[in-house]
């Protein structure tokens, strides 16, 4: 098992056309196990308490709104088709990192996973998507997009999946990630 972490400035490593920021510490860390850990695995429980402030966003909203304004302009003139526009967030934080980690992966019910304590940071990381599984010759990737709350009761919940399934947006887009995970699998891999 490898647990890899790229930094955003790593981006242009991986495709010329891609342009970002000077990196401010390393572009990638790699760690190799052998085997994976499970959620009821002793390392996944933490010891000791932990506190955790407020969330503070590091971008103002005046340029936030400015930012979403100039991404729908591009999408409208064809420039792209999508943006994962990310802002960075701030708090306090003191304590043990694996009781946080465990504390979150348990409330986020996230199906995939990580945490790497480089002692100089931890990167926590819960993904209901399959990125990429290697097993022998074959890649499998499940990506995932649409989401919706949770309901208060099962019929509820039967309810609120229905109307996902029903939605030409998200139905658009889940078509959208997948014919994108396999024209990035297409550039590494043999199709079949």
């Amino acid at each position: 098992y490898v647990a890899l972490a790229l930094s955003y400035e790593a981006a242009p490593a991986l495709d010329a056309a891609l342009a970002a920021h000077a990196p401010a510490g390393p572009l990638a860390w790699a760690l190799a196990f052998e085997q994976a850990a499970s959620p009821t695995d002793a390392c996944f429980k933490g010891t000791g308490g932990y506190s955790l402030g407020e969330w503070k966003a590091l971008v103002h909203k005046d340029e936030y709104v400015r930012s979403i304004d100039g991404i729908r302009a591009n999408i409208r003139l064809g420039e792209c088709y999508q943006i994962n526009y990310t802002i960075p967030f701030t708090a306090s934080f003191s304590g043990n990192g694996w009781s946080l980690f465990h504390a979150l992966a348990k409330r986020q019910g996230a199906g995939f996973c990580a945490c790497l304590d480089l002692e100089e940071a931890m990167f926590l990381s819960f993904s209901p998507e399959l990125f990429v599984l290697r097993q022998g010759r074959r890649l499998m990737a499940r990506p995932m997009k649409g989401t919706s709350p949770r309901g208060r009761s099962t019929e509820e919940d039967d309810s609120l999946a229905a109307n996902l399934a029903d939605s030409t947006k998200d139905r658009a887009e889940n078509v959208m990630i997948v014919d994108l995970m396999r024209n990035d699998l297409g550039r590494v891999a043999e199709a079949g």
